[in-house]
């Protein structure tokens, strides 16, 4: 839960809004607004509702992508490497698929279909790559992968 508890901290003290223009946003006072963001507070926390708030108002879902990712069951043997360059090439199809098919007309549900398909095969690859790096527990590998790959 740790890495949950650091999302709620990144999107109230890292988000292009003060931590005091949310709080006021969220009609919470200052200090149990950072007494709720803290990761070492025990006795405060937000509420279901106010972890959706929170996102609406910061314009981050940093903490739903989160906790998402603490309820897969990550079993990928695959590389980061390899899973860095499979998430972009499903983008790529992705978009692909979007420009292939709507040109400025409006699409048809098969269209719509194609691309809905495109876009959760793309998520489906951040969503290895995010696993892979949560258990590798390091960053440093992706930062290779992406310095060789410029």
């Amino acid at each position: 839960m740790q890495d949950l508890n650091q999302s709620i901290y990144s999107v109230c003290h890292d988000s292009e809004m003060r931590p005091q223009d949310i709080a006021a946003a969220m009609g919470i006072g200052y200090q149990v607004f950072l007494n709720k963001a803290n990761p070492n507070c025990d006795t405060h926390h937000f509420t279901a509702p106010q972890i959706v708030q929170l996102q609406k108002v910061t314009g981050s879902n940093l903490i739903t992508t989160t906790m998402a990712a603490l309820l897969r069951n990550p079993v990928s043997v695959e590389s980061i490497g390899d899973l860095c360059m499979a998430s972009v090439l499903e983008h790529a199809e992705a978009v692909k698929a979007v420009y292939e098919a709507s040109y400025g007309a409006p699409l048809n549900a098969k269209q719509k279909m194609k691309i809905k398909r495109e876009i959760a095969e793309a998520k489906q690859a951040l969503d290895k790559l995010e696993d892979a790096v949560d258990a590798n527990g390091s960053l440093h590998s992706v930062k290779q992968v992406v310095n060789n790959a410029g």
